[in-house]
Parts: structure tokens; sequence; C-alpha cells
């Protein structure tokens, strides 16, 4: 969000900013060990989770050199340095460094998330800790009584907790940059994606229960019989049910019902499963405004989706891969990975 106020104050093009932002989240979140989607989908797949991080490293990271080439084309032709601009930016950081005391040890909530995501410790335990660690930190070093920071983890920060927010000289535009840039979070401000999830849940419960969606689709898994078919199918699977449910996790495991057999039958390892309902749910769940994801981006950004959704190159660029990979199965045994032991004369015959 510091970004998107950032681009806003310097008159560049929200919607690619948004993507930019949207797209180095996700690279960030397809590799993190304290992923949510990450750890469903090696859970709901049952494979191992580094096995997992490791095996999307074959779309993640082209996808992620294709983005940066195309926001750098994509910035060529946006004319952003002049002194105006300039000085605004500079305005923000000096309005910014009255209200707060900034110094390195901010830092050190960010930093135990990295240490735990290295040491492969409890996702949820560092989390927890990362959260309760910036509060200590917050009350220490920022001038913010212990009823301010329970306001703030519950309705969200605001700026009237500043109690020389007043004072500090500021235009009337920068503090409506710096309240669009602080006043934001809090339990609360995940009630409507809470809602849509229990909603989705419903409906994905009764989907199973009622087996409309195994009818659907059962003469689709009759068809698979090459490993490229059925990659191309749990991934466009995984896309259909994220559309319909609003949700990528419900999806994981839906897709697990619906393809196991499909897997198993081709022998096919378990990470492809997971890094398939990755590219097809999880990188397009932010593209679908009725989604949990496309509702918090949007209202977090102040973007709609619908504008900044040709913009998220990784997004796009990963699920292009992740179809390259399902497609070059046929040839070559680079980016799939098959169960052990496995002979050589085996693999043409799965292939199809």
């Amino acid at each position: 969000m510091a970004l998107v106020a950032v681009a806003a104050a310097m008159n560049v093009s929200l919607p690619i900013t948004a993507g930019a932002v949207i797209s180095g989240a996700y690279f960030g979140d397809k590799l993190s060990p304290l992923s949510d989607t990450t750890n469903m989908a090696a859970l709901a797949a049952g494979a191992e989770l580094y096995q997992s991080i490791r095996n999307m490293l074959y779309t993640s990271v082209p996808a992620f050199l294709f983005a940066c080439l195309g926001f750098y084309i994509a910035g060529l032709d946006l004319n952003v340095v002049n002194s105006i601009q300039l000085d605004t930016i500079q305005v923000m950081k000096k309005a910014l460094n009255s209200l707060f005391w900034l110094n390195p040890l901010l830092i050190l909530p960010t930093l135990l998330v990295f240490i735990g995501a290295i040491k492969k410790w409890d996702t949820i335990i560092v989390l927890i800790a990362s959260s309760f660690f910036a509060l200590a930190i917050c009350a220490i070093f920022q001038p913010f009584t212990m009823m301010d920071l329970v306001q703030a983890s519950i309705n969200g920060f605001n700026t009237n907790m500043i109690s020389n927010f007043s004072d500090v000289a500021m235009n009337e535009s920068t503090t409506k940059n710096i309240n669009i840039l602080l006043n934001r979070g809090g339990m609360y401000s995940m009630v409507s994606p809470i809602v849509v999830m229990l909603c989705a849940f419903m409906f994905a419960s009764a989907l199973d229960v009622s087996g409309g969606l195994n009818v659907l689709l059962g003469r689709l898994v009759q068809k698979l019989k090459t490993v490229t078919s059925t990659l191309l199918a749990t991934m466009f699977t995984s896309s259909l049910l994220v559309a319909c449910t609003g949700n990528a996790v419900i999806s994981f495991f839906l897709v697990k019902n619906i393809y196991d057999p499909c897997f198993k039958n081709k022998k096919l390892h378990m990470v492809n499963m997971s890094r398939s309902m990755e590219s097809g749910a999880t990188l397009l769940e932010g593209l679908f405004p009725w989604t949990i994801s496309g509702m918090f981006m949007a209202k977090t950004l102040g973007v709609a989706t619908l504008d900044y959704a040709p913009w998220v190159l990784f997004n796009l660029s990963c699920l292009v891969m992740a179809v390259f990979f399902a497609i070059l199965a046929r040839w070559s045994n680079f980016g799939t990975r098959y169960e052990e032991p496995i002979s050589a004369e085996q693999v043409p015959v799965l292939r199809g």
C-alpha cells in the first residue's frame, strides 16, 4: 500500500503499480513456507512442503523474470521524474519521520519471520510471535498507549492516535496521502472476506456432498489418458472452482478428490498436483472481483480488480509457464516429477 501511495503522489499509473505490487507479493508467497496457500496446496495434494516449493521454482523463477522485463518496458513510457513529484515524496518522508521514530530495530519482527522460514519453525507460532513482537516494539519506541495498540489490532490504525499529528506541518494533499497510507488494518477489516469464505465453504460442501461436481467432471477424468492432459485439466478445474467458490484453499481439496486416481495411475509425484493447483487457483484468485483475495487487494490498494488484472504479470506469466511444462511433459521429464521408482521404459507409456 505504501508503494501505491507513493505512485499516486508521483502520478504513476495506479493499475500498473498495483499489478507490480501484487506480482511481487505472489512471487514471495509461492516461495514462502509461511504462506497459507502454499502450505494448504501441499497439504491437500499430500506433498512435502519444501519439495512442493522447490518444484514451483520451475514456473516461478522464469515468470518473475518475465514480469520484471514487462514492468521495465512499461516504465519506459512513464514520465514521472520531475522536481514537483520528487518534492512531494520528500514531504511525505519528512512527515513520516516527524510522526514516528523510524530506526533499524523496527525490522526485527520481519527478521523473525525470515528466520522462522529458514529454520522451518511452526508457521502459526512464527506469525503470532512476530505480531506480538511488533506490538512490543511499537509500545517501546512509538508514542502510543497500550489502549491504542489494542484498538489498532482490533479496529485498525488511525492517525487520530498520533498526538502530534495536527502539529506536523503538512499541506492538504500530504495529509490525505498519509491518511490513506496509515488508516487501515485490524481484525474487523477481515470481516467481509471471512463472510465470503464461509459462503464459499457452504457452496463447496454442497458440491461435494451432492456429488454434482463429480458427475460434471466424471467424463472429463475418464478421458485423461496422458500426463499433459492430466496437468492441464487439474489447472483448468482449479481455476473453475476458485471462480465458483471464491476461495483457492477450498478448491485444493476438491481437486485432490477428483484427480488423485489420475496422478497415481500415471505415477506422477504429488508436487505436480500442488503446483498445478497453485497455478490454476491461487495465482488467479486475485483476478476475480468476487473472490476473497480480489476484494482484499482492491480494498487495500484502492484499485479495482479488473483495472489491475492485466498488469499482474507474474501471475499470468506463471500460468503460461505451468501450461508450457505440462505440454513439455510429452517429450521430457524436465519440470515434471514422477514417483520413485519408475523405469525409463514406463515414461513413454505414461505420457501416452
